[in-house]
């Protein structure tokens, strides 16, 4: 039992991550989630221009997996991450989740080479906010993942809320 005048320690996961790993992202998560899960068309317009791929009712069941790992990945930031302190869990889902996003934006890259559409000044608004989000959240998870801002704890159980005292 702590001393009624004690503070509960602060949290090592620097609030821009908190703020943008299980609020933020969440958030974009799910909105993705409901695109691919009812209202296909305009989910696969975020990535491919209609007039380059017109949306094909055959191709719904990757849309399925799409939307999976959306949800996937919402409840691991939305709940998992909300759960625990701990900078190592936190740096591990952020390196696996890095590894997504250097897929996503490698995918896009090729997609826009083959179809002549790497010039900025073409692209649609889907475009920037796509790349924008996928490239500008994916830098701060690298930070993250590289444990910049948390103090150099590399032990388990950062303590604080959701940690339930565990160390091991």
């Amino acid at each position: 039992m702590s001393p009624p005048n004690s503070k509960p320690s602060p949290s090592p996961i620097p609030l821009i991550y908190r703020l943008t790993f299980t609020y933020l992202e969440p958030i974009l998560n799910l909105s993705g989630f409901y695109l691919y899960t009812f209202d296909i068309p305009k989910g696969q317009a975020t990535y491919i221009p209609p007039a380059i791929s017109p949306y094909n009712p055959a191709t719904d069941v990757i849309y399925a997996q799409l939307s999976g790992c959306m949800l996937l990945i919402f409840f691991i930031q939305a709940v998992f991450l909300r759960y625990t302190n701990d900078p190592t869990a936190w740096r591990m889902i952020n390196f696996a989740l890095a590894l997504y996003d250097v897929r996503i934006l490698q995918g896009t890259y090729a997609h826009m080479v083959e179809y002549g559409r790497l010039d900025p000044l073409g692209w649609r608004l889907e475009d920037w906010a796509q790349l924008g989000f996928t490239a500008g959240i994916g830098a701060l998870r690298v930070l993250c993942a590289a444990g910049v801002g948390m103090g150099g704890g590399k032990g388990r159980g950062g303590g604080g809320r959701g940690d339930k005292g565990r160390t091991a």
